[in-house]
């Protein structure tokens, strides 16, 4: 499971973009690989501009309100919520090996360290947040965590330019999942 942690009215317009959730992604011969998941959020795959009130592939908590928004990263269309919740995606049987690839675009919205939540739920692979570092910039933090709901937040070293909160450009976020160890 793949959480983005959002809270204190965050605004995320994640234009999640070509989703990779594939064991075997990278291969040492360069071929192109069929991915087992993939979206865009556009409109060939099913979603329609407006309120998004459930998907088969993604999770979307009771209090957080999701929407399909007219503009994406790299292409029309992208998902946007807001509230105070978690979002993440079904990733089970997407992938049958130890390495599993994660990839997309975002929009995130930052907040202050201490608007991170304390508690993680369990069993997520990955949790991300946003701080916001000064005025004028954020950063990317993950959680280095035991998968049982402990871990501390870390900051990435991945900085982004805010206008107000939110980030000046889609920033793209890239896990690589390893569950041989």
């Amino acid at each position: 499971m793949i959480s983005l942690s959002h809270y204190r009215s965050f605004r995320l317009a994640a234009g999640l973009f070509a989703l990779c959730a594939a064991s075997h992604c990278v291969s040492g011969e360069n071929a192109p690989v069929a991915l087992p998941y993939e979206s865009d959020f556009e409109s060939a795959d099913g979603y329609v501009s407006g309120p998004v009130l459930s998907d088969p592939d993604w999770n979307l908590d009771s209090d957080l309100s999701a929407e399909i928004l007219p503009f994406g990263a790299l292409g029309s269309q992208s998902l946007g919520f807001t509230g105070n919740q978690w979002l993440w995606l079904n990733s089970g049987g997407l992938a049958d090996g130890a390495i599993t690839w994660i990839d997309f675009y975002l929009k995130p919205v930052f907040v202050e360290s201490f608007d991170l939540p304390v508690e993680i739920a369990s069993g997520q692979s990955a949790v991300t947040g946003f701080v916001k570092v000064d005025p004028a910039e954020g950063e990317v933090y993950a959680v280095d965590g035991d998968g049982l709901g402990s871990g501390q937040w870390l900051p990435s070293g991945g900085r982004t330019s805010l206008f107000g909160n939110t980030s000046q450009g889609w920033v793209r976020l890239t896990y690589r999942l390893d569950y041989a160890g």
